[in-house]
């Protein structure tokens, strides 16, 4: 399922399946509206079935139910814990899923619970001074990292902990750029990847909270044009038999899409294990529902295995195990474009026999 966000107040989404649709002008599954102004993100739940948040330049945050179309919670973020932030620029689930990190122009950056309108907001007003959007994303359940400027043109990230949310764990200098860095975690491996709106370079970066800075710089790839979205592959999308750790895909403002692959020479040939610590499935381990009365469950855990590098080696792939989703009152374009058209019949009858009786 792909879901997106626009100018429009919405947020739409598509069912894609293996093969490349024939029009292009696929109409959305459906619409979620609710936002009075641009939604600027979107980010899905790590272990609910069918869980999307979504920010806006309305200051508020929703939580949507997509099978049933409506949003179970909502907020001002703007307010959350007694102080008004500027218009979001980044919102990310914790890993855990409990938690939903904002990150405002200007320096606001606050965590909390969009169950509890009145729960424990962890907030600090001035992540980075630099004016610019700033992003963040979560290493563990308890650390974070962010992105942003420092005072002058000097891009810079810090490093979080709930524990101690008065001030970072580490803040240095981020390599060169005008524009923020966007960020990716890793968690299996613990490496950040960051890459710049309108920058042709992505970098990466180890993240260990135990060394000076909290990070080290691991290298840089340089594409052949600059970056106008960058997202992670699922991992059950690597490739084991070239010993793959992980894949990005890259839009590029020359309109095309080229992908990065990070590879670890092995001269061997065999199945490296160590390379595929067990990752978060796509097979959900917690409802709507028990979500939304307070209960939180961990992902569920998968893992590339030998047969699996057996399977890709063969000539075979990977079966998808995403379970199918299901929208209760979603009906084809066609017929309800029919049912529309007898209820605005049915209401244009009324109205007449009210004009009649005047």
């Amino acid at each position: 399922m792909l879901a997106s966000s626009s100018k429009d107040s919405t947020v739409k989404l598509w069912m894609l399946g293996n093969e490349a649709p024939a029009d292009h002008n696929t109409p959305a599954l459906c619409s979620l509206e609710g936002h009075a102004g641009t939604v600027l993100g979107i980010d899905w739940h790590n272990s609910v079935a069918n869980l999307l948040a979504s920010v806006g330049s309305d200051k508020s945050l929703r939580v949507w139910d997509v099978e049933k179309q409506v949003a179970i919670h909502e907020l001002a973020y703007g307010v959350v814990g007694g102080s008004a932030g500027q218009v979001a620029s980044c919102m990310r689930w914790s890993k855990l899923g409990d938690l939903i990190s904002v990150n405002s122009k200007g320096g606001d950056f606050k965590i909390f619970d969009p169950r509890l309108k009145d729960g424990k907001v962890f907030h600090n007003p001035k992540c980075h001074v630099g004016p610019k959007a700033q992003q963040n994303c979560w290493a563990d359940d308890t650390q974070l990292i962010t992105s942003g400027f420092a005072t002058g043109t000097e891009r810079e990230y810090a490093v979080w902990d709930l524990r101690y949310f008065e001030a970072p764990l580490a803040r240095a200098p981020f390599g060169s750029g005008n524009s923020v860095a966007h960020l990716h975690f890793d968690t299996e491996h613990k490496l950040l990847v960051a890459a710049g709106h309108g920058s042709m370079t992505v970098s990466m970066w180890q993240y260990n909270s135990e060394i000076e800075g909290c990070m080290k710089h691991m290298g840089d790839y340089v594409g052949a044009a600059p970056t106008v979205a960058f997202s992670m592959l699922p991992k059950s999308k690597l490739d084991p038999t070239k010993h793959e750790v992980f894949r990005a895909v890259r839009c590029q403002n020359d309109h095309s899409i080229s992908y990065v692959s990070f590879q670890l020479q092995n001269k061997s040939g065999e199945f490296q294990a160590e390379l595929y610590p067990a990752y978060a499935s796509n097979v959900s381990s917690n409802t709507v529902e028990e979500w939304s009365a307070g209960t939180d469950k961990p992902a569920n855990m998968t893992q590339i295995t030998k047969e699996d590098f057996d399977t890709i080696n063969s000539g075979g792939s990977l079966a998808s195990k995403a379970p199918e989703v299901k929208f209760g009152n979603v009906l084809p374009l066609e017929k309800r474009i029919a049912e529309l058209e007898v209820e605005l019949a049915e209401v244009t009858a009324e109205r007449d026999d009210l004009l009649k009786q005047q």
